[in-house]
């Protein structure tokens, strides 16, 4: 079975806005407490999916889990996730300098398989969960502006930076997957930078190998880029995946004819200018807009551009899930 099925089971346009972080208003819990319980992940999630009814629902977004659990220090934030304080790899010898994490035991990595654990036997709808991007990782582990300047002076040290963030979440997307994620989407931010060249170089070989993983563990990938990445559709197609979640500058409409009709685009109504900031009205317009733009086409996940805000009104979330039902 692929995404493509699960689609065409739910015999409507599903929907499946990412409200992990607005769930912790509903628990009335901080970022920290959440990211750092597994219980308490696990009732904020639980209790996005009974006020909100999505079609499917993800764990909280967090792409710092990884870096963290190789050795980097993070820091905590109130209202948003954490985020790291340094980029130690100065060059390739350093990598020896980090642990290769076990899942089960370094840093959050085990909330994380704990919070699957225990959401999988209570909800009623698949779940989603969240690995970081190869790529990505290696601008968390050296310095984003340094890799990509390294994809031309020392394609070497960006080789072997990708040897090891694609172990690391190999392991890490595969032990989710084993714990009950029925969907694993991989966060590749970092590579937007990249021409379609370069991408297919840096980042689509290594993401296809984690795709690979998350497959042999029974659960759907999906490759998440955020910005305008319409240059880069053709090649994030062919990375092994079967949905592609594209943020809100990509005109879906014009982009799903250019996809092969078994993988779902998922996507994208505005999460800042619609969602967080606009009118219930200006949300029902925005996903109406999206879901007549594509209504001859099966492969379609309504959803937002990218995670949501903390603060985003709980009536636009509403609104979005009404279009389709």
């Amino acid at each position: 079975m692929r995404l493509i099925d699960w689609v065409d089971e739910i015999g409507r346009t599903p929907v499946v806005p990412l409200v992990g972080y607005p769930g912790l208003f509903l628990t009335d819990v901080s970022t920290e407490e959440a990211l750092k319980d597994p219980q308490v992940h696990a009732r904020t999630v639980k209790a996005t999916a009974e006020r909100f009814h999505p079609d499917a629902v993800f764990t909280i977004m967090d792409l710092t889990v990884e870096a963290e659990a190789v050795g980097l220090p993070i820091v905590w934030s109130e209202k948003a996730p954490p985020s790291l304080t340094t980029h130690p790899v100065k060059e390739t010898k350093d990598l020896k300098e980090l642990r290769k994490p076990d899942p089960e035991k370094d840093g959050r990595m085990p909330v994380y398989l704990d919070t699957v654990t225990a959401l999988k036997d209570g909800l009623k709808i698949p779940l989603g969960a969240y690995v970081i991007g190869p790529f990505t990782l290696a601008g968390e582990l050296a310095g984003a502006e340094k890799v990509a300047m390294a994809t031309i002076t020392d394609t070497g040290f960006v080789e072997g930076l990708l040897e090891f963030t694609t172990e690391v979440i190999k392991e890490y997307a595969s032990a989710l997957g084993k714990r009950g994620a029925n969907i694993i989407a991989i966060l590749e931010p970092t590579s937007v930078v990249l021409s379609p060249g370069f991408f297919d170089k840096f980042s689509l070989p290594w993401v296809s190998a984690v795709a690979g993983a998350i497959r042999k563990s029974w659960a759907f990938p999906v490759l998440h880029i955020c910005g305008n990445t319409a240059h880069l559709i053709p090649g994030m197609a062919k990375a092994n995946i079967d949905g592609l979640s594209l943020d809100s500058p990509v005109d879906i409409p014009a982009q799903i004819a250019k996809v092969p009709p078994d993988i779902v685009l998922i996507g994208n109504v505005d999460p800042v200018g619609t969602m967080l900031e606009g009118t219930v009205d200006a949300v029902r317009d925005e996903a109406t807009r999206l879901v007549a733009g594509v209504k001859n086409y099966k492969n379609f996940i309504l959803s937002s551009g990218c995670d949501l805000a903390l603060d985003t009104p709980p009536e636009n979330i509403d609104a979005l899930i009404e279009v389709v039902r």
